[in-house]
């Protein structure tokens, strides 16, 4: 069983109530140890899973596996500020449409230069009212542009591929306008350095797995940068693309 299949075997796992968080996370701790052995497997060995419920998970997993087809496609970066404004347009909504959009862009402007200098309502206009949260995201996505700009004085993110990725990270933290989702989303995306970019949405299915716990006292957004660590703390490099694309494809409870 590859990485891909221990982690969506994971996530059925809790979101049926076959373990706990703590268990998975006991779990997962130890398969790092031991790659070659299904987590399944261990959570068996473990005493958290029994055989029956196990032979049910993989036959999930399988399923699963089989409606997107097949495994977990690998991560292909694209040009960092390309992924920024992806990021920007993909939170709290699906690919399809920040595609759609992006197309848009790609159409009404010359390049992103232009789209960073353009007034507020013209590009609400140009990508379109309707637009979830459309309001929110386009000064979101000028903000962005524009600090880059301000801080090197053009409009790349090239500098950052010399300089050590915690630093790289933190330049992007520190964007006016960013948020755990577009740091993430451009940082993995547009660098393919480890990431796990957290909206409201990815919280969400964070929490009704049990990888987090829920929390109504705290800022959402302090909430979303809690999880946002917590996760990235936990994986392993390579399955930071993998848990959230499972949790971008996931059907809610």
């Amino acid at each position: 069983m590859n990485a891909d299949r221990n982690l969506l075997f994971g996530i059925l796992a809790v979101q049926m109530d076959f373990v706990t968080r703590d268990q998975l996370i006991a779990a997962m701790n130890a398969w790092v140890l031991a790659k070659d052995k299904p987590l399944g497997e261990v959570l068996v060995a473990q005493g958290a899973l029994g055989k029956d419920r196990q032979a049910l998970l993989d036959a999930l997993v399988n399923e699963q596996l089989k409606q997107h087809g097949g495994d977990i496609p690998p991560l292909e970066p694209i040009d960092p500020l390309r992924a920024l404004v992806r990021g920007c347009l993909a939170a709290n909504t699906t690919d399809h449409k920040a595609e759609e959009a992006l197309a848009i862009i790609d159409r009404e402007f010359v390049d992103l230069n232009e789209l960073r200098v353009a007034t507020e309502l013209e590009c609400i206009d140009i990508i379109g009212a309707r637009y979830p949260g459309v309001e929110d995201r386009v000064p979101q996505m000028i903000h962005c542009l524009n600090g880059i700009f301000a801080r090197e004085h053009t409009l790349s993110l090239e500098r950052l591929r010399t300089i050590p990725r915690r630093e790289a990270r933190q330049f992007l933290k520190e964007l006016p306008g960013i948020t755990p989702f577009i740091d993430g989303y451009t940082t993995l995306y547009g660098f393919g350095i480890p990431a796990f970019p957290v909206d409201e949405t990815i919280l969400a299915a964070l929490e009704d797995e049990g990888i987090v716990e829920p929390d109504d006292k705290t800022d959402p957004l302090q909430r979303m940068e809690q999880a946002q660590k917590f996760v990235e703390h936990h994986l392993r490099d390579e399955e930071c693309h993998k848990l959230f694309w499972c949790m971008r494809h996931r059907k809610r409870k």
